[in-house]
């Protein structure tokens, strides 16, 4: 019991450290588009550059859902049965296989460190 309590302590302690991060992140790039920003232009230019560094940093998680629908499968489980049908979930075991994202994006974190390495001779 004590090991449960140790680990959700952890991961709060883990979920809050991350989420400081993030909003200090948030405040400088904030302050370094205010910094750069044309006054003449006022709040839109502001936004336009909070909207591409959005767009920036959210396209990987975009491209990773949209990933999703082509790596998952259905197998139908006792399709052999008479009088089973896949498409009846209460009559047949749908198995649904996901392949696990960490890996595409493991995979993905080395070929880019793989291309920087390169890229530095």
């Amino acid at each position: 019991m004590s090991q449960l309590i140790s680990f959700i302590f952890v991961c709060f302690f883990l979920l809050c450290y991350e989420q400081v991060t993030l909003y200090c992140i948030f405040v400088a790039v904030m302050a370094f588009h205010a910094r750069i920003s044309d006054p003449r232009v006022g709040g839109t230019y502001l936004t336009l550059l909070n909207t591409l560094t959005n767009l920036g940093g959210n396209w990987c998680q975009t491209l990773a859902l949209w990933l999703v629908d082509g790596l998952t499968w259905t197998n139908c489980l006792g399709a052999n049965i008479p009088g089973l049908h896949c498409s009846s979930k209460t009559s047949a075991k749908v198995q649904t296989i996901i392949l696990e994202m960490l890996f595409f994006c493991i995979v993905i974190f080395f070929v880019l460190i793989f291309q920087q390495k390169t890229s530095w001779y």
